[in-house]
């Protein structure tokens, strides 16, 4: 029965993935590229007429339809970050960080290849579910912080994927399991290991291994 819950819920979040993908995508691709034209078209029409009136109204459309395309790629990055299909899963996790987030990114190292061997969409899939999960230990530790300081480690073995995150923070390991529970899960259910102790008083060290 076990195993038959583990399928059913694994086949659910590869559904739910799959469709943020799609809509990330067609936002992407799409949608964006579609509004990037129009501003393309605003801009040479402003350019070919001499009404003051006329241009501050194109001009304000353009304000408009720049500010939509920002907010159409945040949410497509947030649905499916794209980059992680082109660059791979630390570039997706620094795109986050330096651009939707808080924290500043100190040091990062990767060892091992970042284009793994095995199926692309299996690989795809765990460099996603790593990234989510990533993400969520991020949201979630930042309010509990002092400091912004954030490391982060990638590596690659066997398949095995391996990310280290070291919060600069003093604060108690039992609590932080606590409000950790939600991408422990996420992990649990990739058939992952998800590990959370103190490096010393005032830094704190979280491995995901999927």
């Amino acid at each position: 029965m076990l195993d038959e819950n583990q399928y059913l819920a694994n086949k659910l979040i590869k559904n739910f993935e799959e469709d943020n993908r799609n809509i990330g995508e067609l936002l992407y691709e799409v949608i964006s590229q579609n509004l990037y034209s129009i501003s393309l078209g605003l801009k040479m029409v402003k350019r070919n007429t001499e009404k003051d009136n006329l241009n501050n109204y194109l001009e304000s459309l353009e304000d408009v339809t720049s500010e939509t395309i920002k907010q159409v790629l945040d949410l497509s990055f947030h649905l499916y970050p794209k980059v992680i299909d082109d660059l791979g899963l630390i570039a997706a996790i620094q795109t986050y960080v330096q651009n939707y987030s808080p924290w500043k990114l100190n040091d990062y190292e990767m060892k091992g290849r970042e284009n793994e061997e095995g199926a692309l969409s299996n690989v795809i899939d765990k460099k996603l579910q790593l990234f989510r999960i990533v993400r969520d230990c991020l949201e979630i530790i930042e309010p509990l912080t002092e400091k912004d300081d954030l490391k982060i480690s990638y590596a690659n073995y066997g398949g095995r994927m391996v990310v280290q995150l070291v919060f600069y923070r003093r604060i108690r390991e039992e609590e932080i399991k606590n409000w950790l529970f939600i991408p422990q899960k996420r992990t649990e259910m990739a058939n992952g290991k998800f590990l959370v102790h103190l490096l010393s008083s005032e830094s704190l060290e979280v491995i995901i291994e999927i």
